[in-house]
């Protein structure tokens, strides 16, 4: 049999079952329309329901066969169009070669053949939407159809229109999406130094002749005066170690390797955030660091002190103006988040009504100030709400004892006979104040009236 009568038979037998279909798909009607007007006593056992069913079954049979000749068409038209571009076989001899397929061009016929199979797809889903809408709509109960108790008939009616886009999308798949983790901005302007260590101790001068007034200029042959005297104390800076760790199941690290990588990630940024907030706000009890605003000797000031309508700004300028009168230049200011937010909504007051005016650091619809008084303002959440602090940070030295290393263990506990890993990330550090005033802790809070 030549291809152009297999596909003039294949368009016979479409076109006979697509008859039958519409035929079928009319007397399921008619048969559940007698079924529900049986009334709610009617059973699964009543005629006319026994009547839907067959009727039903019928309708899916003959869906079937249809949708088998829509895929056999498909096939057809894809030979007839490699053929008519010369690649298949018999090519070449014209014997095969019907005025339908001379009509199309391999292109033509092969998007023909994509347009069939999306149909057939779509009718075979919209026959199941109707069949779903007939039963989520009708006046039957559910639980006495074929499906069984599937839910209240307001559920189905309402995943009616998902159920009919079932298969129709295919979902984005892209594995695990690594968290965006914040940058800890401090740890880079603060200097480091190893020691081989677990405690550190160093002098650090207290009093330096900066810190009084300047010798005077003296005449020829008079008595030259004394530099102001030097003041040192002995410090200890212990060393401190900072670790977390997880536990994973062995078999998941090797069906999936990129998670061990994230898991290295998080714990080595988890210890790094930890030893953060210790340098900047750690108490000194226990095992915890004394930092820096903690530390003894560390300036302060408190907003109002110098004007009592200081804004956060002024406060924050008036800590630079400490620092800088100890000789010595800051580098950068630390806000908490919640403190920059409150710089950020700062308004002009010079205006008839207080705060109505435009905003000092920039407009909403812009970037805005990244700096206060030329200082990198760093958000810090490490630091509470209502503090900021002035920083030099050379006047600071943090120590480390050893780096964060990440160590992989099954024999932790009951890792071994439970195959599970126990993954650990660990550093020893500390910090080391030289010189106290390069730091103000500044209080902008509002302050209170007396």
């Amino acid at each position: 049999m030549t291809l152009r009568e297999r596909l003039r038979r294949a368009e016979q037998r479409l076109a006979s079952l697509r008859d039958q279909r519409a035929t079928a798909r009319e007397a399921l009607a008619t048969a559940r329309q007698a079924f529900e007007a049986a009334g709610e006593d009617a059973g699964t056992d009543h005629p006319t329901f026994l009547t839907a069913q067959e009727a039903s079954e019928e309708l899916d049979r003959i869906s079937g066969e249809l949708e088998a000749a829509e895929r056999e068409q498909v096939a057809l038209l894809r030979l007839a169009a490699s053929e008519q571009d010369g690649d298949g076989p018999g090519a070449g001899d014209g014997s095969d070669r019907i005025e339908d397929v001379e009509r199309y061009s391999r292109e033509g016929l092969r998007g023909h053949a994509n347009v069939i199979l999306r149909r057939a797809g779509e009718v075979a889903r919209g026959e199941a939407a109707q069949r779903l809408a007939a039963i989520a709509h009708g006046r039957t109960p559910i639980g006495r159809t074929s499906l069984g108790p599937a839910g209240t008939r307001e559920e189905l009616a309402a995943e009616l229109d998902r159920a009919d886009l079932a298969g129709l999308m295919q979902p984005d798949r892209r594995g695990l999406i690594e968290p965006t983790l914040r940058p800890l901005t401090f740890l880079d302007f603060l200097p480091f130094a190893g020691t081989d260590s677990n405690m550190v101790q160093y002098v650090r001068a207290t009093t330096l002749p900066s810190d009084g007034a300047a010798v005077a200029p003296t005449a020829e042959g008079a008595l030259k005066p004394e530099m102001n005297p030097l003041v040192f104390e002995d410090e200890d800076a212990p060393i401190r170690t900072i670790a977390a760790w997880t536990k994973q199941k062995k078999q998941v690290l090797a069906d999936a390797p990129f998670l061990e990588g994230l898991l290295r990630t998080l714990l080595v940024y988890e210890v790094r955030r930890s030893l953060l907030g210790q340098l900047i706000a750690g108490d000194g009890t226990g095992e915890n660091v004394l930092g820096l605003l903690n530390f003894p000797d560390v300036l302060t000031y408190a907003r109002g002190t110098v004007d009592a309508g200081e804004n956060i700004a002024d406060a924050v300028l008036q800590g630079i103006v400490e620092v800088q009168d100890h000789d010595r230049e800051p580098e950068v200011v630390l806000l908490n988040p919640r403190d920059i937010a409150r710089i950020r909504l700062m308004r002009d007051d010079s205006g008839a009504t207080a705060g109505t005016g435009g905003y000092l650091f920039g407009p909403p619809s812009q970037q805005g100030a990244a700096t206060i008084w030329g200082y990198p303002m760093v958000a810090e959440r490490s630091l509470p709400v209502g503090t900021a602090l002035v920083a030099d940070p050379a006047g600071a030295l943090g120590l480390l004892r050893s780096g964060v290393e990440v160590l992989v263990s099954d024999s932790d506990q009951d890792d071994f006979i439970r195959n599970r890993i126990t993954l650990l990330a660990e550093l020893r550090a500390g910090l080391a104040v030289l010189r106290p005033d390069a730091f103000c802790k500044v209080t902008i809070t509002e302050p209170v009236a007396p």
